[in-house]
């Protein structure tokens, strides 16, 4: 395997493998040490914010930086934020455990972004796609292993040594940073002296003169708003309400992870879907009607094993109807 190849997934997975582990820790440990579906709720809203505050800025930033600099300077944030949490560690201060959660996901978001956008500068074009697949793997792997990971680290480790592992994480994947090389650039750079605010507001205004493209934003905006109602509510029903232990949780979570992948390689290898918008709203159709059945189930007294398996079976089918 090529070297760079090789580093870009080392950097890929020690910049999200343990970052997403702590996030699932740390959600887990607000779900049932405050009982509070607010306060999960607003951890869990922390990623796509952070993503929205970051869009007008980091693509700009990336497209005329170095993007080396750039993924140093990520890692940086992560490291100081981690070490100032380590060295004051108040497992009880919740400003404290959603800030990490914000360092985190502005690291993960510029390690992510970045390392997307330099896959062609530091491989041959023909390797190009070959490497995204991989990498696109590798992070549904990460999403998988994260959640069981975590259930079983949130039992047997302390949260400051878990933070401390993550503070470890992010210095080794520092030191494949620090190696990789990168070539020049092999695209024309135009943007010259523009202002970054000035490529985002170009980039929104390409897509309001685009109708398909709004209504795309439109239906995927209202689609997310909807599924909020899954990404929130039903882990406080699991911890909460039917009590599931720790690796139960963990697993539930896990197996969505492994739907999205099962639709991922349906979608990829299918050659018969002539209507794709037609499909996502069947989707979408598909996911209501399961929701309402779920209801209805949650309505009938089971035991532990069948409510796992009734939530192994709900989520793995979101996956694939989400995907």
């Amino acid at each position: 395997m090529n070297k760079n190849i090789f580093k870009i997934l080392s950097i890929t997975f020690w910049g999200n493998f343990f970052s997403s582990t702590l996030i699932f820790i740390i959600g887990l440990y607000i779900l049932k040490e405050f009982e509070n579906i607010i306060l999960f709720g607003w951890s869990q809203a922390i990623g796509p914010i952070v993503t929205l505050a970051l869009m007008p800025f980091l693509g700009p930033i990336i497209d005329k930086l170095s993007k080396k600099k750039i993924l140093i300077i990520g890692q940086f944030i992560s490291i100081t934020a981690l070490s100032l949490y380590f060295f004051t560690f108040s497992h009880h201060n919740l400003y404290l455990l959603l800030m990490i959660i914000v360092f985190l996901k502005i690291t993960d978001n510029i390690v992510t972004t970045t390392i997307s956008s330099t896959i062609i500068l530091i491989t041959e074009e023909d390797e190009v796609q070959r490497i995204k697949s991989l990498q696109q793997v590798l992070l549904a792997l990460i999403n998988i292993m994260a959640p069981l990971l975590g259930a079983i680290f949130f039992t047997v480790i302390s949260l400051k040594s878990l933070v401390f592992i993550e503070l470890i994480c992010e210095m080794i994947c520092l030191l494949f940073i620090t190696n990789l090389h990168i070539k020049n650039r092999r695209i024309t750079d135009n943007t010259g002296d523009e202002r970054i605010l000035s490529m985002f507001l170009d980039g929104l205004k390409y897509s309001f003169k685009h109708k398909k493209i709004m209504f795309s934003l439109f239906f995927a905006g209202i689609v997310n708003f909807i599924l909020c109602s899954y990404l929130i509510g039903l882990p406080y029903i699991q911890v909460n309400v039917l009590d599931f232990k720790n690796i139960e949780f963990g697993l539930t979570e896990s197996i969505f992870s492994l739907g999205l992948i099962a639709s991922g390689i349906f979608l990829s290898i299918s050659k018969s879907l002539k209507y794709p918008l037609k499909f996502s709203y069947l989707s979408v159709i598909g996911m209501s009607f399961l929701t309402i059945l779920l209801g209805s189930l949650l309505m009938i007294e089971f035991n532990r094993f069948m409510y796992v398996l009734l939530f192994c079976g709900f989520n793995f089918i979101i996956g694939i109807f989400i995907s």
